[in-house]
């Protein structure tokens, strides 16, 4: 677990910080060890499905990885106002500039797999996924690009819908009810 010990280090030096942690894959396990040692981590799923839009309102996502790409691409436009500044890095600059994305035909916005870049630039773009992940919380609270909310009675999250796709009436952990407010208030 040397990437959770250098995190956790990262954190106790920044306690102001929290880790954006790629849960596919060996990062599951370092997101789970740095939740048990108390740090600050939240969970980052590629694939998971998104209601974000972008700034202009008109295109949703395919995916949170589409999303936070996107999210980045906005951030450094400068006719938004950027503020966003990287470092220099040819290698990251490459990342960031050989995506390619599409619309897709129920009007959202995918960008190119990781396998399919891969394959194309001859390597994994991740100091460019490394940044997206950083920058997405920047876009609005956890709670909001995950869908979830938390118990106003015991300390645990969950999706605010239900395996039945309707919102919860009722915490799955202490059963406690919700009230209509909470509901729409997470």
């Amino acid at each position: 677990m040397d990437t959770t010990g250098r995190v956790k280090g990262i954190l106790a030096a920044e306690p102001d910080a929290t880790a954006v942690v790629d849960v596919i894959g060996i990062g599951a396990g370092v997101y789970d060890r740095l939740r048990e040692q108390g740090c600050k981590a939240d969970p980052f799923t590629a694939g998971r499905k998104t209601n974000r839009k972008d700034a202009t309102g008109q295109f949703g996502f395919r995916d949170l990885r589409s999303a936070a790409w996107w999210n980045l691409r906005e951030m450094l436009d400068p006719a938004r106002g950027a503020v966003l500044a990287l470092p220099p890095d040819d290698e990251l600059a490459g990342d960031l500039t050989a995506l390619h994305y599409r619309h897709v035909s129920d009007g959202k916005i995918q960008v190119e797999s990781k396998d399919d870049i891969r394959r194309r630039i001859g390597r994994s773009t991740d100091r460019g996924d490394a940044v997206i992940q950083a920058c997405w919380m920047s876009l609005g609270s956890w709670h909001e690009a995950y869908g979830t909310m938390d118990c106003p009675s015991c300390p645990e999250s969950f999706m605010r819908d239900g395996a039945d796709g309707k919102l919860r009436t009722a915490c799955p952990f202490c059963k406690a009810p919700l009230d209509e407010g909470e509901e729409q208030a997470a």
